[in-house]
């Protein structure tokens, strides 16, 4: 099996949404495409993502042929790059501006108790929900928003409900003009402040410019 990336395009070629499903081959994936084009009249095509490769699109009869999604490509870049922290030190996610999951790793699994499976396209605030002041949710909002990072201790709770304090160091990247079209968060248990800081320095480095 593997994870496939379903992109809805309008047609102008702008995503408008994505979905991943897990598949076993490039047929399985086609023919889920043409299902997500029917169930989407508002989409020209189905652009589909296998890792950082298009492997093909779908386009409704008469359309316009097939051009990557704008913003498609730099975000699987960022994928790719984020493949390299599957490790289970420290917990790496990565999220669109509106919190649906694009990467997560062993670690967030081991952490949190989701699988990647359960937990890509889904919501973080679902998978990880914060307890936390409204001043402070409004400064990381703010902050992030401006294309700011920010670090800090918080409060989140594991899958069966149980709450824990995490150190949390949350990444802005830009794309197509956005100043936090995906944020990246490495997270930890507060013990592990440190090996957090460090991941996400290291993270920062290795992102920049990829959008």
């Amino acid at each position: 099996m593997a994870l496939y990336t379903f992109y809805f395009c309008r047609p102008d070629g702008a995503a408008t949404g994505f979905e991943a499903h897990d598949l076993r081959s490039d047929t399985a994936a086609r023919e889920t495409a043409e299902r997500l084009l029917a169930d989407h009249p508002s989409s020209a095509r189905v652009d589909v993502w296998l890792e950082d490769r298009q492997v093909l699109a779908v386009s409704r009869a008469g359309a316009a042929p097939a051009a990557p999604a704008p913003g498609a490509a730099a975000l699987e870049t960022i994928r790719a790059l984020l493949r390299s922290h599957l490790g289970d030190a420290v917990a790496v996610i990565a999220t669109q501006a509106d919190g649906a999951i694009l990467f997560w790793n062993r670690g967030a699994r081991r952490l949190y108790g989701w699988s990647e499976a359960e937990a890509i396209g889904r919501n973080v605030v679902e998978m990880t929900p914060a307890v936390q002041s409204r001043d402070q949710a409004g400064e990381i909002m703010s902050r992030l928003g401006r294309g700011e990072p920010w670090e800090g201790e918080i409060v989140l709770r594991k899958r069966d409900g149980a709450p824990f304090r995490a150190f949390v160091a949350d990444i802005p990247l830009a794309l197509g003009g956005e100043a936090a079209a995906i944020i990246v968060g490495v997270s930890a248990a507060v013990e592990r402040k440190a090996a957090v800081a460090a991941h996400a320095e290291k993270l920062r480095r290795e992102l920049a410019g990829a959008g």
